[in-house]
């Protein structure tokens, strides 16, 4: 459905730029001469990282509550599906990461579709069999839904749990840390296109590592600005490519007192 409605828009002649999702090499290969001019080009986060980072966050807090050196972390990992390209980016991150640490054991892996209540009764089955350390989840919802169950049958809940999102609406404690960021890349999406209609940038598939974990110090800042709707304060002509005064687009740039 996406490629056939990005098709029909490009046939249309009518400019494409996508964002948080791209083409696949294979569909981007399959447009036409006249397509790939009305193509203009994609920014997606850097879905590794986010998989990368948290699951070496909640190891470094699982760390803190266990210093003595274990001979077996056990984590249980939530993903949203098995093909979306965010979804087995994630997951990627993840396997690298249990890679470099022998004492962490993957003992479940399955996919909660991106749901709370899924969620919930995928880890409710588990940690009724298995002793669970960690649970890494591919976004906040089915974080939190780990969250309640864990709440509900464990005593106490010491497994460190966290998502992707940095959904607004998580009671505060809820997770143990949250990656996220990428919410942003629409304010940067629209730097890029202004400079595309002013020929000051060739169309591009960019993948930015925005994504950071909700333990740095800027998080909170950053919140609370979302929420205080005060991001009309940024001047974002900095992040132009031609700016004297130009910046990198980052959650810490982006946060103006």
């Amino acid at each position: 459905m996406r490629f056939s409605l990005l098709r029909k828009s490009l046939r249309k002649k009518i400019n494409v730029f996508m964002l948080l999702n791209d083409l696949s090499d294979e569909e981007l290969d399959s447009l036409t001469a006249e397509q790939r001019v009305y193509y203009s080009g994609s920014l997606i986060p850097n879905n590794y990282d986010a998989g990368f980072k948290l699951a070496e966050q909640l190891y470094k807090s699982y760390q803190l509550i266990s210093p003595r050196e274990q001979s077996k972390v056990t984590v249980l990992a939530l993903h949203g599906d098995a093909t979306s390209p965010a979804s087995i980016e994630r997951k990627q991150g993840l396997d690298d990461f249990l890679a470099l640490h022998p004492n962490i054991q993957l003992v479940d892996s399955t996919v909660a579709n991106w749901s709370k209540q899924h969620a919930f009764e995928k880890v409710k089955g588990v940690i009724k069999r298995k002793n669970i350390d960690i649970i890494w989840a591919a976004n906040d919802a089915m974080a939190c839904g780990a969250t309640a169950a864990v709440r509900n049958y464990l005593r106490p809940p010491i497994t460190r749990i966290g998502g992707i999102n940095w959904d607004n609406d998580i009671p505060e404690d809820r997770l143990t840390v949250s990656v996220g960021g990428h919410v942003t890349l629409g304010a940067y999406a629209m730097v890029m296109i202004k400079e595309i209609s002013e020929g000051k940038r060739q169309p591009e598939r960019i993948k930015h590592s925005i994504f950071q974990h909700s333990n740095i110090k800027a998080y909170k800042a950053f919140m609370s600005a979302l929420q205080q709707k005060r991001f009309n304060q940024c001047n974002f002509a900095d992040f132009l490519s031609d700016s004297d005064t130009k910046r990198t687009f980052s959650i810490d740039n982006l946060i103006c007192e």
